[in-house]
């Protein structure tokens, strides 16, 4: 059974994760050749620095991608 990571900054643009999509899935690369199997992304919510109110729409569209 694979590792499952509850806690990741993983949506591009939203928090202090990656910047850009290409990067966010590289993460997912190196977690999957690390052994993880699942990941739940889990953005700052409502904090100052990263205003995050669109993150179920960035979340869609990088699952879209990353289904791609």
């Amino acid at each position: 059974m694979g590792l499952i990571d509850l806690h990741v900054h993983l949506l591009p643009g939203v928090d202090d994760g990656p910047a850009t999509p290409d990067e966010a899935l590289a993460m997912c690369r190196l977690a999957g050749a690390d052994g993880s199997e699942t990941l739940l992304v889990t953005p700052h919510q409502r904090h100052e620095l990263w205003p995050n109110d669109d993150r179920l729409d960035r979340l869609l569209q990088f699952n879209d991608r990353f289904q791609r």
